[in-house]
């Protein structure tokens, strides 16, 4: 085998503009919105026998109609008189980079370099998006370097050790970083970007044993683990209007171990060709420093770090019937409870609940150049539950699962496509 060196560059430019068209009801300060029951008068308001509502009358007989009038909305868009809802955001990520494979004995295999990255990230909201005494936008400008390192020892000819260490690092979406606030129609949630957030690096380090039995098979077991600086996390940053924002913590840790299959059933019965059962288990140990308030001060607890469960499951079985061009694979999933969103001060967290997936996908091939594809996601269609829990003592406190912060159906999704390869 021959070593060899690589170099190489290549940049990553993005931009993202975002306008909402926005229908506000504007309510007069001497019309009662300063009434001490809010509630009781947006109801009234918002009711077809108050009187912010006015009746017009079309036409005549038969073709009478009534209709509604609201005098006091006005449509807000982009243009005048307003300038707008919404944000802009560039983001420019230049980068080179520098790989060694080496073969340095039969019996090591040793690959290394680095990447050299530089950030720009700006995102600022349009003028009637600011929110008042925060930043109208925001910046990332930074350059990481970021080694890498990692040998492969075969210890025979099916059996191989793999063990390597390396650097990455994550930056905030424009979502997470433009300080803009927006409500997302899927989970129901307002959101606000944070335009302080810095970009989180993390070191990895893991080895891997593997084991190849036959072509097509593996069995492997491998040990990770992560150690993140400043992590990007969503929390509840407004608990009275409910506003969810995100905020960098100080480190996180993630550890854990893996195990990976993958056995040909033929060696049961002769029928069983073609047909493999595969999957993956992971036990996934997550620690985030968390501060909150405390009496006069701050205090600091430990948690899991935000979508990290303590363990994930797959298991999947493929039919491969090659003479006809034909593959069924049928897969399971499931994982361990996660965090969904940080309370915020102190609160209690929000967790999302154990589910199980259930999908199935056939493949056809027509001809040698088309290939038709069936799918049906979700068939279990479980109920997705999010639950307060306080985490801040030693023992967390569930409040006997009573306190549902959402619950929700994602529903059967069902795909069929045709593709061809030239």
């Amino acid at each position: 085998m021959e070593s060899s060196f690589k170099l190489g560059v290549n940049s990553l430019e993005s931009e993202r503009q975002l306008q909402e068209h926005r229908f506000e009801y504007e309510i007069s300060q001497n019309t009662g919105a300063n009434q001490r029951d809010i509630d009781t008068y947006a109801n009234s308001v918002l009711n077809f026998q108050g009187q912010q509502f006015v009746t017009n009358f079309t036409g005549s007989g038969t073709t009478r109609r009534a209709g509604f009038n609201f005098p006091n909305a006005t449509f807000l868009r982009s243009g005048l008189p307003f300038d707008g809802y919404g944000y802009r955001g560039t983001q420019s990520i230049p980068a080179a980079y520098a790989m060694g494979d080496l073969f340095l004995h039969p019996k090591l295999r040793l690959i290394g370099g680095a990447r050299v990255e530089k950030t720009d990230l700006e995102a600022a909201v349009l003028p009637r998006s600011q929110i008042l005494g925060s930043p109208s936008g925001g910046q990332i400008a930074t350059t990481d370097v970021m080694p890498s390192v990692s040998a492969v020892i075969p210890l025979t000819s099916q059996v191989s050790l793999r063990g390597g260490w390396s650097s990455t690092v994550a930056r905030p979406t424009y979502r997470e970083f433009a300080p803009y606030e927006y409500f997302d129609t899927t989970d129901g949630l307002a959101y606000r970007g944070n335009g302080a957030l810095r970009r989180t690096t993390i070191n990895n380090l893991d080895a891997r044993l593997e084991w190849y039995p036959a072509p097509g098979e593996l069995f492997s077991f491998a040990l990770f683990q992560k150690d993140l600086t400043d992590p990007i996390e969503p929390l509840i940053a407004d608990n009275a209007a409910g506003i969810v924002s995100f905020t960098n913590n100080p480190t996180a840790t993630i550890r854990g171990i893996e195990f990976e299959a993958r056995k040909g059933l033929g060696f049961l019965d002769p029928s069983f060709s073609g047909v493999s059962l595969g999957g993956n288990f992971a036990y996934i140990q997550s620690v985030v420093d968390v501060y909150y308030p405390s009496g006069a001060g701050v205090a600091l607890y430990q948690r899991p770090l935000f979508d990290q469960p303590d363990y994930i499951a797959n298991v999947d079985l493929t039919w491969d019937v090659v003479h006809l061009g034909s593959t069924l694979s049928i897969s399971y999933a499931r994982s361990a409870q996660w965090l969904a969103v940080d309370g915020g001060q102190g609160s209690p967290n929000i967790y999302e609940q154990p589910a199980d997936s259930l999908d199935i996908f056939l493949s056809q091939k027509l001809g040698s150049r088309w290939r038709l594809m069936l799918g049906a996601k979700n068939l279990i269609d479980p109920a997705f539950r999010q639950i307060l829990i306080n985490d801040l003592g030693e023992t967390a406190e569930r409040y006997g699962d009573r306190y549902v912060f959402r619950s929700y159906r994602r529903g059967v999704t069902v795909s069929l496509s045709l593709s061809a390869d030239f």
